[in-house]
């Protein structure tokens, strides 16, 4: 090969590797776009930032729609409420007379004008057993408890007592009193306790009561903390030779707990009787039996009744011990309270 030829050859090489050469530049700029990953990269946390975004204004909505959703229950428990508050109210202003004799609404109203405002009065059986004056509010309510109970009018003695609601979180039912016992013999039970307001004692010589095996008043007391404080401290205590029990008209004080219920009860059941199922089980302290011919419990074919014992670990005891027991060819039902 001459070396014209030579030269004629290397040329095309040199061409391809000037081509290849210029080619170079160009293979690396097409993968230039791979650095453009970063860009991409920078892009990332704004989708992110986005995203947080729009779970934030989530949860702002939903926390918006929750406390609309609250305002409108509150709204529909207020006006669900209101009724009853209004009835709270008209027992707070209610008292209870006793002790006036053919009584008229008009002798009434004038009897306790000076106290306040009466809305209305209601005189059961023509004033021979009691009438109910409501006041337009509790403190008027007050002032004729104050000033009335216990006074003398005709002759005859009036006693005057906060009308009593059983919803009311500071009356205390007191069972297992005297038949004679006084309002002043009831408040003195609280002597160092709690501060009595008022004492209801229902009259029980009338028709009702005729077959009481024991007896009860109400007292109302300051609040219903002192309420609680009192059905712990009284319950189960001998006064007098008599075991009282105490409960609050809720039922939510601790004094329930060493109480058992036995229903299936004869309706000729006594203290007595009742007392003598707990013989070798248990010690009890108190037994109280609602009158079995009231109007409310006359139909029933059995009767029951409530019993206290002296400790709170009896009642699991009693319970298996009784509970399904027959007496009397009747079968007892007995649950803790």
């Amino acid at each position: 090969m001459t070396k014209d030829a030579t030269v004629e050859v290397a040329e095309p090489q040199r061409k391809r590797k000037s081509t290849a050469a210029a080619a170079a530049p160009a293979s690396k700029k097409a993968k230039t776009p791979a650095k453009a990953a970063p860009a991409v990269e920078k892009k990332a946390p704004a989708k992110v930032e986005k995203k947080a975004e729009k779970e934030t204004n989530n949860v702002e909505k939903k926390a918006s729609e929750e406390k609309q959703a609250g305002k409108r229950k509150a709204g529909a428990d207020i006006a669900k409420s209101e009724p009853a508050r209004k009835k709270q109210a008209a027992a707070d202003s209610r008292v209870y007379v006793t002790g006036v004799t053919n009584a008229t609404g008009e002798s009434l109203r004038a009897m306790f004008a000076d106290c306040g405002k009466i809305t209305t009065v209601f005189i059961h059986d023509k004033g021979k057993e009691y009438s109910l004056i409501t006041f337009s509010t509790a403190e008027e309510a007050h002032k004729a408890v104050k000033e009335f109970d216990g006074k003398e009018v005709n002759g005859a003695t009036l006693h005057v007592n906060l009308g009593l609601n059983n919803k009311r979180t500071n009356d205390l039912f007191i069972g297992g009193i005297a038949k004679d016992a006084t309002p002043e013999w009831v408040t003195r039970l609280f002597d160092g306790i709690a501060t009595v307001t008022s004492v209801h004692i229902p009259k029980f010589n009338l028709p009702q009561y005729k077959n009481l095996q024991s007896y009860f008043a109400f007292a109302t007391l300051e609040s219903a903390e002192a309420c609680s404080k009192a059905a712990v401290a009284l319950h189960g205590k001998t006064v007098d030779g008599h075991v009282l029990s105490a409960r609050t008209q809720k039922g939510t004080d601790k004094a329930h707990k060493n109480d058992v219920f036995i229903g299936g009860l004869s309706k000729e059941a006594t203290t007595t009787s009742v007392s003598s199922l707990f013989e070798g089980i248990a010690k009890i302290t108190g037994v109280f039996i609602p009158n079995a011919n009231s109007p409310k419990y006359r139909k029933s074919p059995t009767h029951f009744a409530f019993v206290t014992l002296d400790t709170v670990r009896d009642v699991a005891k009693v319970v298996a011990a009784l509970n399904g027991k027959t007496v009397d060819g009747q079968t007892l039902e007995v649950r803790g309270q």
